[in-house]
């Protein structure tokens, strides 16, 4: 048990990169959001159509290239952003892992325990932290079953107001 428990932490980090590198991005819009008249200099939308077309684009744009291997076990399958919400799913190969109730027991726990440690990476743009922004991670066995849905928003993660 604890062997799997090491490689679940390993995926654990990797879906962080993962989701770091789509991030790192998200701090670029905040410039072109200002740019653009999306934005006000306090970040808050005063045009969000606009803001749902570029989201629009970059979600067809990522879409084209998932799934993402991660590494043997696991995958990128879904993506999705918009002004106010972001969705990244993620399969994992739990097999051997799932027949064990105590191991997702401690899965759960494990995950609720260690949401605050994505928020700064998941929130590094302004736009996000000041217009009620909400991300969901799924986390779903390579059968389809659920194994864990993590919801980071402002109750969770603290938000700067600029």
């Amino acid at each position: 048990m604890r062997v799997l428990f090491i490689r679940l932490m390993q995926v654990i980090f990797l879906i962080g990169l993962s989701v770091n590198s789509v991030h790192a991005d998200y701090r670029d819009l905040d410039k072109i959001f200002l740019e653009e008249g999306i934005v006000d200099k306090n970040y808050r939308y005063i045009d969000k159509k606009l803001a749902f077309e570029i989201f629009t684009e970059l979600n067809n744009e990522i879409a084209s290239s998932l799934p993402i291997n991660i590494d043997a076990n696991t995958e990128i399958t879904n993506v999705f952003h918009s002004p106010n919400f972001a969705m990244y799913s993620f399969t994992f190969d739990f097999n051997e892992m799932r027949s064990n109730p105590l191991f997702m027991e401690a899965l759960r726990a494990e995950y609720a325990s260690t949401a605050q440690d994505f928020c700064g990476d998941l929130f590094a743009a302004k736009f996000q932290q000041v217009n009620g922004y909400t991300v969901l991670i799924q986390i779903n066995e390579v059968s389809g079953e659920k194994i864990i849905d993590i919801t980071l928003d402002e109750k969770i993660c603290p938000m700067k107001k600029y």
